[in-house]
């Protein structure tokens, strides 16, 4: 079976491009809201979900938008923006993917991973161990959490000197489209 991974040669992210120890965010419930930021002072007002101030999120408040707090979890991830958005000035961000160890030991019910390896769900895509890039081993690529992350939290020291090969490239890129066209609103 050829490998789904090929050496990396450039330095810059490409599309397929595989980076370790990332940051991904969530926003985990309770939301935390934070206005009347001062940097020089270090404060802040905080509030929190079910506690939000009347006006959160409504039209009106500063800027149109309001600052929360986020999880970053750190992981390996896929980069699914065009190779060429990489290099252009202009974009700060390239979207990604978080890539899970599948480890049957951190998956609840073992049917689950065993479902998922089946394609049964699209917002999910199995890969088998590879032995050119073993450190991954099984893995799930989560399109659920795609989301664009600044370039400048994809450090070179960060990148993996794998990506994806073409083939699987181009697989993956598809699989995420199909999902975010199909995907329940």
């Amino acid at each position: 079976m050829p490998s789904l991974y090929e050496q990396d040669p450039t330095p810059a992210p490409t599309q397929g491009s595989i980076f370790r120890f990332c940051p991904i965010f969530w926003i985990d419930a309770p939301l935390t809201l934070v206005r009347d930021i001062d940097y020089n002072r270090m404060t802040a007002r905080i509030w929190q979900s079910p506690g939000l101030p009347p006006d959160a999120f409504q039209r009106g408040a500063l800027d149109n938008q309001e600052n929360v707090l986020a999880t970053a979890k750190v992981r390996y991830l896929v980069v699914l923006s065009p190779s060429h958005e990489a290099t252009m000035a202009g974009i700060r961000s390239l979207v990604v993917a978080p890539i899970y160890k599948a480890d049957p030991a951190s998956i609840s019910r073992a049917d689950l991973l065993n479902r998922i390896k089946r394609g049964e769900f699209p917002d999910r895509l199995f890969l088998l161990a590879d032995p050119a890039f073993a450190e991954v081993g099984d893995a799930i690529i989560d399109f659920r959490n795609v989301q664009p992350l600044l370039k400048e939290l994809l450090p070179a020291s960060a990148k993996t000197p794998f990506r994806f090969n073409n083939i699987w490239r181009d697989a993956i890129v598809a699989r995420y489209r199909d999902y975010f066209v199909t995907r329940p609103q």
